[in-house]
């Protein structure tokens, strides 16, 4: 997919039509601003989309982030379609709130194991997930032996904590 980096520049004319590339101070290597954009996966629609990402000192600082940006897009494999617009899904997510890109390792990680990618998951959402994958391989008195035990024991006490930020203590 095709992506590059550029700079920019945010001078206006008397009009107040911004000059863009007509700048003439663009020249000068102080002036303006780097920027990146990267075509993302399609939308389910077919709908295009791009990640774009503006503010850089410098070059080698916009290229790095859309490195980063490749790595994400190269996680799915070629044929998984699904993956593909789920992490499109997420970089377009992270393109408009002006989040930080995610991590390549942990994004990895819920990719895999098929887990929300675009939200903070919470223990409350892992037990969900424990309890069903339960489910599928034990007799259901065990199961809801496993269900009352997260219900009235775990879910209210550790329920609403993000699962990245939980400790041993």
């Amino acid at each position: 997919m095709n992506g590059s980096t550029y700079r920019r520049c945010y001078c206006r004319s008397k009009d107040g039509r911004s000059l863009g590339k007509n700048c003439p101070r663009l020249s000068s290597r102080r002036h303006g601003v780097y920027a990146l954009r990267q075509e993302l996966p399609a939308r389910e629609d077919g709908g295009r989309r791009s990640f774009n990402r503006s503010g850089y000192e410098s070059a080698t600082k916009a290229q790095g982030d859309l490195d980063k940006v490749r790595a994400l897009l190269d996680l799915p494999e070629s044929d998984d379609i699904e993956a593909q617009v789920r992490i499109g899904d997420l970089l377009e997510a992270v393109s408009t709130d002006k989040a930080p890109l995610p991590d390549l390792a942990e994004t990895r990680r819920r990719l895999v194991r098929g887990q929300k990618l675009t939200a903070t998951m919470t223990v409350a959402d892992l037990l969900d997930e424990w309890l069903d994958v339960k489910r599928k391989a034990r007799r259901p008195t065990t199961v809801n032996g496993y269900g009352s035990h997260v219900e009235y024991h775990l879910r209210p006490g550790l329920g609403h904590r993000r699962l990245d930020r939980l400790t041993v203590g």
